[in-house]
């Protein structure tokens, strides 16, 4: 339902407990409220967007990688920003930073022993909280340097130089 909705109120408490089959009660008594489900709903969609892969020696070079998942990452949460945009704080303030956790194996991977495992976690934490503030806050990017982020070339340029600044020591 999210996916498909052009505006968060038409998804209400009946027609969530209509497509799952189940008493509109049920919503609230499990969720609280349907504010939170749609919370829980949206994060667990931008998870998706964000496959835990291991990374496995072999396989490219991990820099490479990391940047063509996040340029992936990316392009999902733009496709769904309107819908998603109530996510993502709660994603930064709250969660425990599972995205960050995900991208560590290609930061190791790439630092290739050259950091710290904190210096790696920070890192990891800086790269994905940056992307999630981007695209959050896109228009003020827009405004600010100029990135359009609903232009591919464009986006794919700032999650790369993004990268850049953040790794450039290594």
């Amino acid at each position: 339902m999210l996916r498909h909705c052009n505006d968060l109120k038409e998804v209400t408490t009946r027609a969530i407990a209509a497509e799952a089959g189940v008493n509109p009660a049920l919503v609230n008594y499990y969720y609280g409220n349907k504010e939170k489900l749609i919370s829980t709903a949206m994060k667990e969609i931008i998870l998706g967007f964000l496959p835990e892969v291991p990374w496995e020696h072999g396989l490219g070079d991990p820099r490479e990688a990391l940047e063509k998942m996040l340029i992936g990452f990316m392009h999902n949460l733009m496709s769904l920003r309107k819908q998603l945009n109530k996510a993502i704080p709660s994603i930064l303030l709250e969660d425990d930073i599972t995205l960050s956790k995900r991208i560590l194996p290609f930061i190791r991977a790439y630092a290739n022993g050259r950091l710290s495992e904190q210096d790696m976690k920070m890192r990891a934490y800086h790269i994905m909280s940056f992307t999630l503030l981007v695209a959050y806050r896109c228009d003020a990017v827009k405004e600010y340097c100029g990135a359009d982020l609903d232009d591919m070339m464009q986006c794919n340029h700032l999650i790369v130089r993004g990268l850049d600044l953040i790794l450039s020591d290594l």
